[in-house]
């Protein structure tokens, strides 16, 4: 069975970890088991936990009504969520829930501060991640905006 270190090592947003600081990464985080259909996160819930897919797929949708959600995402081992609740302190945005059996690993918004204070180029490190793929998400939002606006734009003027 692979070790928390080797399953994140595996990722290439983690490559630039040495062993030894993957190892004092994960002693940051709490490991958690999911089963399929078990809901990990709820819009609106107070948000102080950051995750990250070590196995199985977790799906993120957003709430419109009480009985209507909308598809967002499919995340698998390596990606991440919670980023926005635990860096702004607002309540979560959307709902996480396990397709598969899930297991990640979770850290508080405490542990990431002791991190900062006790480790801050490994912090450093793993924020620079966290920027990044907050950037591709935006870039592929915006992408999928445009798209809607296109198609919206075209039908008004038809």
């Amino acid at each position: 069975m692979k070790t928390s270190a080797e399953i994140l090592k595996k990722n290439p947003r983690f490559a630039d970890f040495s062993a030894a600081e993957m190892e004092e990464f994960l002693n940051y985080f709490t490991k958690e088991d999911y089963q399929p259909c078990e809901l990990i996160l709820k819009e609106g819930d107070a948000g102080n936990s950051f995750c990250i897919i070590a196995e199985g797929e977790v799906g993120i949708s957003k709430d419109v009504n009480e009985q209507t959600s909308i598809f967002l995402n499919n995340l698998k081992a390596g990606d991440f969520f919670g980023e926005m609740a635990i860096l702004t302190g607002y309540p979560r945005s959307a709902n996480a829930k396990a397709y598969t059996a899930v297991t990640l690993f979770s850290i508080t918004g405490e542990k990431l501060s002791e991190m900062k204070n006790a480790h801050p180029a490994l912090f450093g490190k793993f924020v620079w991640i966290m920027a990044k793929t907050v950037s591709e998400r935006m870039y592929k939002l915006e992408e999928r905006l445009s798209g809607i606006l296109n198609a919206s734009l075209s039908e008004n003027f038809l």
